[in-house]
């Protein structure tokens, strides 16, 4: 087998695999959060929030600006996320070290004709560590943005419809049909109830607080072929790769999906 042929084969195993894999996308909805060009986003004379959950398992990924002309101060540890009821906190009281250092070492030859040493290089070698705690108060300066995003939203590989999934198909400007399973929700049923609960203040010993309390969920559940991910993509959904026959068990092919 030639080296043009072997590479060839490669090619195709991968788009073979590719044609048998597929993404389920997760479709956000929120109750006291407005969509706004596409990002929910929340609003008011002192602040915006603006959220992107569009990754791999979602990250609850967000931006605050601060609005006002003196400095704001959110409380970390007064603030928490919160998945299907279970508090996550955003702050935790513990130390963190890290050592660094670095190492140079030396050589030396000898001439045996003069019976004299040569130094070629001088070893030295420091460490040291550096101790590190989580800032619990944030300082966020007038009219700037600070990001946050540390929770993943839906920390599995896969995603089991609770009932018979819809069939639909949408069309592209290519002219190519993606087929899609479906499934919907409503903040009663969904699989997935999210919240962001941030604690700020104007002064930075707290006297007076004020609350951002957002709310999401899951309102669709979306299964079709990886190949059209990049149609579906938004700040306002996530999604989790399935993976191939290779894999896995044989697919089941009666699949609407590979038809």
């Amino acid at each position: 087998m030639t080296k043009k042929t072997f590479l060839f084969l490669i090619v195709m195993f991968s788009m073979i695999l590719q044609s048998c894999s597929f993404v389920q996308l997760f479709e956000v909805n929120s109750s006291n959060t407005k969509d706004s060009e596409g990002y929910f986003q929340t609003e008011n004379d002192t602040l915006r929030i603006i959220y992107n959950f569009n990754s791999e398992g979602g990250t609850m990924s967000f931006l605050i600006l601060n609005k006002l002309n003196v400095p704001l101060y959110l409380d970390w540890r007064k603030s928490s996320f919160i998945q299907n009821n279970s508090k996550n906190n955003y702050w935790e009281d513990i130390i963190e070290t890290k050592t660094i250092g670095s190492n140079l070492g030396f050589s030396k030859s000898q001439n045996l004709n003069t019976n004299l040493w040569n130094l070629n290089s001088i070893g030295l070698s420091a460490f040291a560590s550096i101790v590190t705690k989580p800032e619990r108060i944030t300082f966020i300066p007038p009219s700037t943005l600070i990001p946050q995003d540390k929770f993943t939203l839906y920390p599995k590989s896969y995603y089991s419809f609770r009932g018979k999934p819809e069939i639909k198909e949408q069309i592209f400007d290519s002219k190519k049909v993606c087929k899609i399973q479906l499934e919907n929700y409503n903040t009663q049923n969904s699989p997935l109830i999210f919240r962001n609960f941030l604690t700020f203040s104007t002064t930075e010993n707290f006297t007076s607080e004020f609350y951002i309390d957002n709310s999401f969920y899951v309102d669709c559940v979306k299964k079709f072929k990886g190949k059209f991910l990049g149609k579906f993509q938004s700040p306002t959904s996530f999604y989790i790769k399935g993976k191939s026959s290779f894999h896995q068990e044989e697919p089941d092919y009666s699949d609407p999906l590979y038809k």
